[in-house]
């Protein structure tokens, strides 16, 4: 019979896996409702979305890609928290552990659009991250 799958069902190069064509966001919600400080998994194939023209600041250079996917050295968690959204993304390096919240995240994006140019090439030429969360302090 494996013979004959074959057969019928060739592998061909460049075939694409159907899990990754669906982009999860932050504004899908959690499989299932999560207490506080509970955390869950969420799938690595994960695209920021955000308004178009949107400067990426020194920490969203370091976890996404220009095009607002995740960076490989880089994980996603959803944490349980008290609002009225009820959860929050979490980004953690995998090799040094440092995280950063999503909504410290956005904080710092619009502290980022705000001071000037040549402070924001001096920030970036340090290589050393904010102090945002547990993740600042450790080099890309």
């Amino acid at each position: 019979m494996g013979k004959f799958l074959n057969v019928l069902m060739p592998w061909r190069r460049g075939a694409k896996s159907k899990s990754r064509e669906k982009r999860v966001t932050q504004e899908d919600p959690p499989t299932k409702r999560l207490a506080e400080g509970v955390r869950q998994k969420c799938s690595q194939n994960f695209q920021l979305v955000v308004r178009p023209g949107t400067l990426q600041s020194d920490v969203d250079q370091k976890i996404f890609y220009p095009d607002w996917t995740l960076r490989p050295q880089w994980k996603v968690i959803i944490e349980g928290v008290r609002t009225k959204r009820g959860f929050e993304h979490i980004f953690i390096h995998k090799k040094t552990g440092g995280e950063y919240e999503d909504t410290a995240m956005i904080r710092h994006r619009d502290y980022w659009q705000q001071i000037p140019e040549d402070q924001r090439k001096k920030d970036l030429a340090s290589k050393l991250g904010p102090c945002i969360g547990s993740g600042g302090g450790f080099e890309w």
